[in-house]
């Protein structure tokens, strides 16, 4: 850099480094450099966002993020990060809406879908991350290990038949997964079904 100071590439490396070792403060120069070479870099927004946020000093981050969405209303990232800043912010509303809107724009999104979730069980939502769930699983029936998370958010919901039936839907694609058995023996034993939680108990212990 001392040799190519306007080099962008080199700053945005430099500020990647720095955020990653929690230097915030001198990732945050590096990206402002950045943006003063190129005011349009989405990369540069996106990390003095995130580094703002690091620094609590959440009213540059949300300001930061909102030039980013202007120049790109649909940047998948700046749309998630925005609501992960939101949600540090307790604005638990408008980070449930930038979740969805990352969402429907990459239903596959993962991380966008477990913050969701895990903003709706902070809000004791159960039912509403059940249906975020069980929407995903119908784009991408190879997660079966979010049946096991269903099924856990029903019986914190008392709603054991329908843990049971989750369960039950794992188990028909792999029969010997233990955290399964295990899940549903202790829901049995919940349901006083005794019998049937001594079968599971000993179905893992074989």
């Amino acid at each position: 850099l001392e040799k190519n100071p306007d080099n962008i590439e080199l700053h945005l490396i430099m500020g990647g480094l720095y955020l990653s070792i929690h230097e915030n403060k001198k990732a945050i120069a590096e990206h402002k450099r950045v943006l003063a070479l190129d005011p349009k870099n989405l990369m540069a927004h996106l990390y003095l966002a995130i580094a703002y946020a690091e620094e609590k000093r959440f009213d540059k981050s949300e300001e930061t993020f909102k030039k980013m969405l202007k120049i790109d209303p649909e940047n998948i990232m700046g749309i998630y990060y925005y609501g992960k800043v939101l949600l540090k912010m307790d604005r638990l509303q408008d980070a449930e809406k930038m979740f969805k809107k990352a969402i429907s724009l990459n239903p596959y999104f993962e991380m966008a879908l477990f913050d969701l979730t895990a903003l709706y069980e902070k809000q004791e939502k159960l039912d509403k991350s059940v249906e975020v769930y069980r929407n995903y699983l119908e784009l991408n029936p190879a997660r079966i290990n979010l049946r096991l998370k269903i099924g856990e958010l029903l019986i914190k919901g008392k709603k054991y038949e329908e843990a049971e039936k989750e369960f039950q839907e794992f188990l028909k694609v792999d029969p010997d997964e233990r955290n399964v058995r295990i899940a549903l023996g202790i829901l049995y034993f919940d349901m006083n079904r005794l019998d049937s939680a001594v079968a599971e108990f000993s179905r893992v212990l074989q």
